[in-house]
């Protein structure tokens, strides 16, 4: 409970607020998620859709988060860091 359930809430709530680290505690909360579906496996198995359902549901999260903090980062460096081309070089005077 306390492992999905409590980083899930911080997500959510830190998202409702609009927080600046919100994508960062989704990502966090999404990456747990996974961690345990997947430590869970030697004892559980893939036979239950549950499993399968909640890796998915870690994986999407993640991926999720993964673009969303991605994109805020780019807001907050600006637009002229957004550019991936490097400045041009000069020639050096002799």
């Amino acid at each position: 409970g306390l492992c999905v359930g409590l980083p899930q809430a911080v997500a959510l709530t830190l998202g409702l607020i609009r927080h600046p680290r919100a994508s960062e505690a989704a990502l966090g909360a999404g990456v747990v998620l996974t961690g345990w579906v997947l430590a869970q496996l030697p004892l559980i198995g893939w036979t239950s859709p549950v499993q399968w359902t909640f890796f998915a549901v870690g994986v999407g999260e993640s991926a999720a988060a993964l673009v969303w903090w991605r994109a805020e980062r780019g807001r907050r460096r600006g637009p002229a860091s957004r550019s991936r081309r490097a400045p041009p070089l000069r020639a050096a005077r002799s």
